[in-house]
This record gives C-alpha cells, structure tokens and sequence, in this order.
C-alpha cells in the first residue's frame, strides 16, 4: 500500500470520527408531553374586582426537559346569576339572556407562569364571547421543578358571590393553544378538574365598610 493511499484511508477515518463526534452533541428537539395529573393549591382569598391567582400544578412524564411543553384550558363554568362572566340562555331563573363578557387578552380568566401575571412560558388563546375560556401552551423553563410545574389561573370576579372554574389537559400530542383545526378546549373527557372560588366584598365595598366603622367610632368617641 503506497504512503498516499494511507494517508488518504487515515484522513476518511479522521472525517468520520469527527462527524459522529458531531452528531453525538445535536441537542433533542422540544417536544409536546402529556400530563399526567392536576392538582389544585390553596385557594386565596378573593374579592369582586381584583384578580385572585390559584395554583395549578401539573405532573409531567420522566425525561421531560426544558423547552418542551404541554396545553391546558381554564373554562369559566358557573357564576353568581349577577355576573355576565358566563353565557346563559333566558329561562325561569334567568330574566335576560347574557352572552358572557370578553375575556381578550385575559381580562377575566388568564394563565400565568406566576402569581404577579408573568407570561413568561405562556402561549395563550382567550375567548371574546360567550363564558370565558383561556387555552394556553406552557414551554418548561429550566428553573422549573423536575417533574411538575406549577401555572397560575389568574381570575377576576365581576360581582360577589362563587364561581367555579374547569382546568383540563390536551390529550393529544398535536393539540395547540394557537387557533385552527388543532386548537385545544376545555373538555371533562381529557384529565380535569375543577375549583372554587367564594368572594368576600369588592374593595370599594370593604373600603366604604372601614370608613363608616371609623366614623361611627369617632361619633362613639365625641358622645
């Protein structure tokens, strides 16, 4: 075998080597992953008028990693019969029909990655009629806990009194938070569950309470 003939079988080996070498530290893809439970956290207080944020947490399959993601839905289910949050058709107990507030943007039922609101993560639908829904696709960040992750649903009574709100998950790969054919919805057929949320008085109720309490302590005080 001739020195050339060497050389060049040692460089083609040397190539070879180093594109495996290459190949070996491609990172994985991102890839969409199934919950497998919802477990809801301690429940805030709430009031008519401020957003009051619940923890969601959800748990993920072993070998799930940072950048892959899931889809939830929130749907706004029941409401005191006061509130225009959720769609009702006229009946004996309803006097008018409601066709249920916007909730662009969030406004009255919103995902977060955390309690103050941040978006950090979140790809999200809302619904701009009927009861109000939100769909959102969470890409995991590399702060999250192993195994679980922990959203946040961001709901803001319109009137006092209970509401309860459905969270379920995509079971399906393919299902999206972004409009279309594969967009995801809120479904009981999926892995769900619910919660609820009881209102004390709004806060300009509760400021008027303290105002009319001082005055009466004052009038107490010069009689």
């Amino acid at each position: 075998m001739s020195t050339k003939t060497t050389f060049k079988r040692i460089a083609l080996v040397a190539v070879a080597a180093l594109g495996f070498g290459m190949l070996s530290v491609v990172p994985s893809q991102a890839t969409s992953k199934l919950v497998s439970n919802i477990t809801v956290g301690a429940i805030p207080a709430a009031r008519a008028g401020s957003a009051v944020a619940v923890p969601v947490t959800f748990t993920l399959p072993s070998g799930t990693v940072a950048a892959d993601t899931f889809v939830v839905a929130a749907k706004l289910l029941t409401a005191p019969l006061e509130s225009t949050l959720v769609a009702r058709s006229q009946s004996a107990t309803v006097a008018n029909a409601v066709a249920g507030a916007t909730n662009a943007d969030g406004a009255v039922l919103k995902w977060a990655a955390s309690a103050a609101g941040s978006a950090t993560g979140v790809t999200a639908t809302y619904s701009v009629s009927g009861s109000a829904t939100g769909v959102a696709s969470y890409a995991i960040q590399s702060t999250d806990s192993v195994g679980s992750v922990t959203m946040y649903v961001l709901l803001t009574p319109d009137v006092s009194g209970s509401y309860t709100v459905g969270i379920s998950v995509a079971g399906s790969a393919v299902k999206t938070a972004s409009s279309g054919a594969n967009q995801y919805a809120y479904s009981t057929s999926d892995i769900s569950t619910a919660f609820a949320v009881t209102t004390g008085g709004s806060a300009s109720t509760m400021v008027l309470l303290l105002l009319t309490l001082q005055h009466l302590q004052k009038l107490s005080v010069d009689h």
